[in-house]
């Protein structure tokens, strides 16, 4: 019986990184995120889901990205970089445009 458990949780695991990943493609690939740096989306993608995951499965962009700035001191330090120097670029646009 534990043997048939362990591989109905190793399938149900399967199938949530599937849905996980099809969720991150759709979500993050989408236009609201167009104006992300690839970069930035990739080193943010398993922080949002760790620390917003309601926000990241319901596909809410604007939430997820203030979520995950309002948590930016518990994300990944790629994430933490990524961001902060998205930020740096967006200011010195909008200073200098």
């Amino acid at each position: 019986m534990n043997g048939r458990n362990i591989r109905r949780s190793d399938g149900d695991r399967a199938v949530r990184s599937a849905v996980l990943a099809l969720t991150l493609s759709i979500a993050f690939g989408s236009a609201s995120f167009a104006g992300e740096p690839p970069e930035a989306r990739k080193a943010c993608i398993s922080s949002v889901f760790k620390l917003c995951p309601l926000a990241a499965l319901a596909g809410d962009h604007d939430g997820a990205k203030a979520c995950l700035l309002k948590r930016l001191d518990k994300a990944t330090p790629e994430c933490r970089a990524a961001v902060r120097a998205t930020l740096a670029t967006e200011y010195l646009s909008r200073s200098h445009g």
